[in-house]
């Protein structure tokens, strides 16, 4: 024997429309759902670009450090084995050095301003030049004799200060000047 139940849920009834047909987007609400997909992505492309440009300017930064670090070490070791000062002047500093071995070599540095390059040249050893560091703005030698005092005589010379102005690029277009400035003794110079 079969009982009657009732549902306790109750049919849904729709108005107007029979159940086979299913729904879309209207229209305006695509055209807002595109607008609202368009924004959410031009702020995501501007945040990348944005950080892209400052991971890009921060590498920059510290390869430019890193250069100015090297030339700085390099011309430091040179100039600490002067043995005999020969060309001075304001960009130019050139000298015969004297390694611990005895061997002696014959060393220029100097700002190249056409190409704004910090060069070092090997006169006695094959003639070879290397670029220590680029985007130079400018070079100034300074002399020292043994008291301290500036000096322009060769045979005085103890001392020499480089001082190094740098250009790099910074965000939003502009640029960084650094100076970098080191003062080196002469270990081997005979007064």
């Amino acid at each position: 024997m079969d009982f009657p139940t009732k549902s306790l849920l109750r049919p849904i009834k729709r108005q107007g429309r029979s159940r086979d047909t299913a729904r879309g987007f209207t229209l305006p609400e695509l055209m807002i759902a595109l607008t609202i997909l368009a924004l959410v992505l031009t702020g995501a492309y501007s945040a990348f670009f944005s950080f892209s440009k400052g991971a890009k300017v921060s590498l920059e930064h510290m390869d430019h450090t890193t250069r100015t670090q090297f030339a700085f070490e390099s011309i430091h070791k040179a100039i600490r084995a002067v043995s005999d000062v020969h060309q001075t002047s304001s960009q130019t500093f050139e000298f015969t050095t004297t390694n611990m071995d005895g061997n002696k070599e014959r060393i220029r540095i100097y700002y190249y301003p056409q190409i704004q390059c910090l060069i070092e040249r090997s006169i006695s050893n094959g003639d070879h030049e290397r670029v220590l560091l680029d985007a130079v703005k400018s070079v100034q030698f300074t002399y020292y004799d043994r008291f301290g005092n500036t000096t322009n005589t060769q045979v005085d010379m103890n001392a020499a200060k480089l001082e190094v102005v740098s250009e790099r690029e910074a965000m939003g277009g502009t640029s960084d000047i650094e100076t970098e400035t080191a003062i080196i003794t002469f270990r081997n110079h005979s007064l």
